[in-house]
């Protein structure tokens, strides 16, 4: 009965992702342009995703960036985080409850054991490939 009942989970959480994945997409660099999209009555309307980018991270640190995921969630806005890779990064991330991200190089090898390795706990990890309808927002 287990069996059956996690086939149907499975089967639900795909077409969710689908679905995700057929959302606006955002790629964002610099947390000002969030602050922007927030007063955007046309964009907080309908469902999206923000990507926020890699190079905007690093010094921003995991606290700020699970408060900014925070605040985009109570918008609506589904918030995944860049990862190239970097398991210790990945990691933190993770430990402050930080658990979609978002790879760029699809040809890279370790795309794939970086996104075993975020679903093994219960994470999910999509390459930008994937999302139809994605955008750059800067300032």
């Amino acid at each position: 009965m287990s069996g059956v009942f996690q086939i149907g989970c499975l089967m639900l959480q795909s077409a969710y992702f689908e679905k995700i994945l057929e959302f606006n997409t955002f790629i964002i660099d610099d947390h000002r342009v969030i602050a922007r999209l927030f007063h955007d009555k046309t964009i907080i309307k309908r469902k999206s995703n923000i990507i926020y980018r890699m190079s905007a991270q690093k010094w921003q640190g995991a606290y700020f960036l699970k408060y900014l995921n925070d605040k985009m969630e109570e918008k609506g806005f589904l918030f995944f985080l860049e990862c190239n890779c970097n398991y210790g990064e990945v990691m933190a991330y993770m430990r402050m409850g930080l658990t979609r991200f978002a790879v760029t190089n699809t040809k890279n090898s370790g795309n794939k054991s970086i996104k075993k390795f975020i679903k093994s706990f219960n994470g999910c990890c999509f390459e930008i490939d994937e999302f139809k309808l994605v955008q750059n927002l800067k300032i």
